[in-house]
């Protein structure tokens, strides 16, 4: 298990021979602006739209077709040339993340 924390952000995983997975959340610290907080609450829900996509056979595209919609129309962009990440050989780092799984049915939360 590993843990990096800022003042606003906390990143934890762990590793199992040399992959690593990791689960991020982002909280608001003290006063935080108006503006501060819907980021923070925009992101998370853009992270859940875009869960809601996730099913067997589905295009990374629709996830991120429904990341997008949301961002914007809550007045945000997102970056367009990332296609995502989670498990790998590198520790990666993001504002909200969770661990999907793929199944015949849907998908199921492996990370909160």
């Amino acid at each position: 298990m590993w843990l990096m924390e800022s003042p606003q952000k906390s990143l934890t995983g762990s590793s199992y021979n040399g992959f690593f997975s990791d689960s991020s959340r982002m909280f608001c610290i003290g006063d935080v602006s108006a503006e501060k907080q819907k980021l923070v609450e925009v992101a998370k829900a853009c992270m859940e739209v875009g869960i809601e996509q996730v099913k067997p056979w589905g295009l990374l595209g629709d996830v991120g077709q429904a990341v997008y919609d949301y961002a914007t129309q809550n007045g945000y962009s997102v970056i367009q040339e990332i296609g995502g990440h989670g498990i790998g050989l590198q520790k990666p780092s993001a504002q909200w993340e969770k661990t999907v799984l793929v199944t015949e049915t849907g998908y199921e939360v492996l990370t909160y």
